[in-house]
């Protein structure tokens, strides 16, 4: 089994833009014949070049050119078993790949072209595999690389909205309005400032009985929603710290902030849409730019053998090299998210700082356009972009 990308879709634009390759290659330097015209064109400019400067160097180094080219055009050979990493663990949705096998048609791809493409695949794979291992079960790229922000956008957003239960948001209104804000009010002048939980213990012996009926509707409620029963909030307890009891607590404070701040209808820029705008659209760009490397590679060939010059490669090269690093870009920039996650964690358990002040989440969508500029300026030696 072949491993070409992170996630189905740049692993599948990364195949097709294979399979546009070999085609354009069977057509330029076979069918066509176009491929032998310019060789013979810029063999004769390479001795035009020869009788006026008289250094046989260029002989060799022409010499070397048709040979990587014959090496290049070597029989292809067909790919009908590949998979993504997140498809290995299990990890991707059926409608990604389904979309995977509806994009790649026609399975025979560039033996060397395709060789060194999967194995520089392979190495990025590698470093990102060996920062996997390190990192906690809720910070591992490979698995969770939209789990958690999808989950918190999924939270945030239903705290701004509030209870969908009508029935159970009108009574859950009513309660923080007549009891909890009141003996709330009452423990700040007399406290120091508890937290949700803590604060029932000041509540009348009438108040406690309505607010443990009240409890019985909230976990039915989060017990039949997707992304707030336990099951789901496994990872992101473990990336909190706390359980799924404190943190269905956490939740459950954030809706009645919602509701002391009268803020149901206002929305605000949410960083986790950003986020998920990243992490859905980032394996599209990097597949397309994929495509365009493996359709302009059979055109820079014809390049090298018109000029003779190793230069059109070597810039080549330097995009390979440069849209192949995408996947670690985007891996890094969620490590360090995961990482700035960790330290709001062991500042904020006593809030809902995952959902209301998700810094992180923001470190993510700025953090990755910045990995590819400076990603780019290191393939370029730090020249102009």
């Amino acid at each position: 089994m072949d491993i070409y990308g992170v996630t189905p879709i740049d692993t599948a634009l990364n195949v097709a833009g294979f399979n546009l390759s070999q085609l354009l290659m069977e057509f330029i330097f076979g069918k066509s014949g176009i491929g032998i015209a310019v060789g013979v064109v810029g063999y004769l400019l390479l001795l035009w070049r020869l009788s006026r400067t008289g250094k046989l160097g260029a002989i060799w180094v022409y010499s070397a050119l048709i040979l990587v080219l014959v090496l290049l055009l070597l029989p292809s050979h067909a790919l009908t078993n590949y998979k993504s990493v997140q498809e290995s663990n299990d990890s991707s949705t059926p409608k990604a790949v389904e979309l995977k096998n509806a994009l790649v048609s026609f399975d025979r791809i560039p033996n060397i072209f395709a060789f060194i493409s999967h194995g520089t695949d392979l190495v990025m794979l590698g470093m990102i595999g060996a920062f996997d291992k390190v990192f906690p079960e809720w910070g591992k790229f490979m698995v969770n690389t939209n789990q958690i922000y999808e989950q918190l956008r999924y939270i945030r957003e239903a705290v701004r909205l509030g209870f969908l239960d009508t029935g159970l948001r009108s009574q859950f209104n009513a309660f923080i309005n007549d009891h909890y804000i009141p003996v709330l009010t009452r423990s700040v002048h007399e406290s120091k400032a508890l937290t949700f939980n803590e604060l029932t213990q000041y509540y009348t012996a009438d108040e406690k009985k309505q607010w443990r009926d009240l409890t019985h509707k909230i976990d039915a409620y989060f017990n039949n929603d997707l992304y707030l029963k336990a099951e789901s909030c496994k990872k992101l307890s473990l990336l909190m710290g706390i359980s799924y009891d404190d943190l269905k607590s956490l939740i459950i404070s954030s809706f009645a902030r919602r509701v002391m701040l009268q803020s149901e209808t206002s929305r605000n820029i949410d960083p986790f849409d950003g986020c998920f705008f990243m992490i859905k659209a980032f394996p599209y760009i990097e597949g397309v730019a994929q495509i365009i490397l493996a359709v302009t590679f059979p055109l820079m060939l014809l390049v090298m053998l018109i000029n003779s010059d190793l230069t059109v490669f070597v810039t080549y090269i330097r995009n390979f090299f440069w849209i192949k690093s995408w996947n670690l870009c985007i891996a890094v920039s969620f490590y360090v998210s995961m990482f700035i996650a960790h330290i709001q964690a062991n500042h904020g358990k006593d809030i809902g700082w995952a959902w209301e002040y998700p810094y992180f989440a923001t470190a993510f969508v700025v953090l990755v356009p910045i990995m590819v500029v400076l990603t780019r300026v290191v393939f370029n030696k730090g020249g102009v972009l």
